[in-house]
């Protein structure tokens, strides 16, 4: 497939930003994700500037609904143009915690994130021992699960798992 990987510092306008990184996996051709690394930033901004707070669940709720608006414009196109494009999407952003509880001291920050597709988030963390281990952070969604079969088969889609 054809990879990109880039990041972007989402400004939002209350003046603040966002760190994050997107990292794409596009396959049948790069237009999905040069359409989702042109569209995804400003969609984000939009979405998280419409809430009345910077809290977990409602940029949770804005990378949702900028993802959602996002892949039917993309999805519009493809239609339109007979394209087979697609993509797999990791978001990671940088957050602050509203209100840290002891021991987390204040100005400590979250880390938020979202997948599509099969694109996987994992954390290499050390124990006191220094041992290394890896923490999932995000689940696949592959058509093996029953969620996923579900969610294509009522969008009419068809899983047909050899």
């Amino acid at each position: 497939g054809v990879s990109l990987h880039f990041r972007h510092r989402v400004t939002l306008t209350r003046g603040t930003g966002l760190p994050g990184i997107v990292v794409l996996d596009g396959h049948s051709g790069s237009r999905c994700v040069d359409h989702i690394a042109e569209r995804l930033p400003r969609a984000l901004q939009v979405q998280v500037a419409a809430k009345p707070c910077l809290t977990e669940a409602f940029l949770r709720e804005a990378v949702m609904e900028a993802c959602a608006i996002v892949d039917e414009e993309f999805l519009a196109w493809a239609r339109h143009h007979e394209a087979m494009d697609g993509s797999t999407l990791l978001l990671a952003l940088v957050f602050p915690e509203p209100s840290p509880q002891p021991p987390r001291p204040a100005g400590s920050c979250r880390l938020l994130i979202a997948n599509v597709g099969d694109s996987r988030a994992v954390l290499c963390q050390a124990n006191s021992q220094s041992q290394l281990s890896a923490v999932r952070l995000s689940d696949d969604h592959k058509p093996n699960r029953p969620d996923e079969q579900e969610r294509i088969q009522a969008l009419g889609g068809v899983v047909d798992l050899v």
